[in-house]
């Protein structure tokens, strides 16, 4: 994700002019690359050049019509809460920075586009979004000391910082975070980080509800510091803050009555149960293609071994040129 809007624009450079590119991957990416594109056609050739000093607003402009993505791709997940996330958002955190990873459904993409254009929001890669907060972190640092060196009052400051993007990415930005704070020292003591992760309603769990008792005398309070809702769904059910199995009607198919009723056909020697045992195994490929020219591994290794020089070059190798020209 950290290189496609650049990927992209580069292969518009380098192919025929009237060459188009189909983007596969993911039907969301793909729909937030059209506006982010679009965008930058909008913005100027300033901040095309920001991202690809090759490209103008014009040719940006004129490289849309040709861009294509699978459009039919959904993500039931993303499609139960992204727009009702992205209105929360909206409303409740104007003041708020927001950030949004290529990924995440178009709503709060485009919230976060928005933003951007007045510096107040990003999108883009894990690695944009966290230089982009670090960047915040640095002024407000800047400012503290340009304050401190006027012979004026010190004053608090909080940062908020909506996180759209997977919850793993916040231990990286915790860690940076306090070393910028701890190494600015004293002139960094008023200032804080509050990093808002937009989650699915399905993934928070009342304290009651968790059945997260006292017990052995300690009070709530002091098991759970006050807290009156606890991160994930209630059961166990899902790992992520987007609300995983517990709003995933798929996910939740696999039950452990499930895991169990197959663990008995295993053991089972009947035409029936191989049967339905049979109907799970995955699709099996065949190594050779049939026409005898190369396997599908080595096929499959193309593709990486361009990406490989693309990122050490910064320009697609002249074989995939001719080859998708020709």
């Amino acid at each position: 994700s950290s290189n496609v809007v650049r990927t992209v624009l580069q292969a518009f450079l380098q192919l025929p002019d009237n060459a188009h590119v189909y983007y596969g991957p993911d039907a969301y990416m793909g729909a937030n690359v059209r506006e982010l594109l679009t965008s930058l056609a909008e913005l100027g050739d300033d901040a095309v050049a920001e991202i690809h000093e090759g490209h103008t607003a014009s040719s940006v402009a004129a490289c849309l019509p040709r861009f294509h993505y699978f459009q039919e791709g959904k993500c039931v997940i993303h499609e139960m809460f992204g727009s009702d996330v992205a209105d929360v958002v909206a409303a409740e955190y104007a003041d708020a920075y927001v950030t949004a990873h290529l990924e995440v459904p178009g709503e709060m993409f485009r919230l976060a586009l928005l933003k951007s254009r007045t510096g107040f929001g990003a999108v883009g890669s894990t690695q944009t979004i966290l230089d982009f907060i670090n960047g915040k972190v640095d002024a407000a640092v800047a400012a503290m000391q340009e304050e401190k060196d006027g012979g004026g009052t010190l004053t608090a400051e909080r940062i908020r910082v909506i996180l759209g993007t997977e919850v793993g990415m916040l231990t990286s930005i915790v860690e940076s975070v306090r070393d910028k704070l701890r190494d600015s020292g004293p002139v960094a003591a008023g200032i804080e980080v509050e990093i808002i992760i937009p989650v699915s309603s399905e993934s928070v769990t009342s304290v009651e509800a968790s059945g997260a008792g006292a017990g052995a005398g300690a009070t709530t309070d002091e098991v759970l510091g006050g807290a009156v809702v606890l991160p994930g769904p209630s059961g166990g059910e899902g790992c992520s803050a987007e609300g995983g199995c517990a709003a995933c009607p798929y996910m939740k198919m696999n039950t452990l009555a499930a895991v169990h009723r197959t663990l008995d056909l295993l053991e089972e020697e009947s035409e029936s149960a191989s049967a339905h045992l049979a109907a799970q195994e995955p699709d099996a490929y065949a190594e050779d293609l049939g026409d005898g020219s190369e396997s599908v591994a080595a096929r499959g290794c193309r593709p990486i071994v361009r990406m490989q020089s693309f990122q050490a070059k910064g320009v697609f190798p002249d074989e995939l040129v001719r080859t998708v020209s020709s």
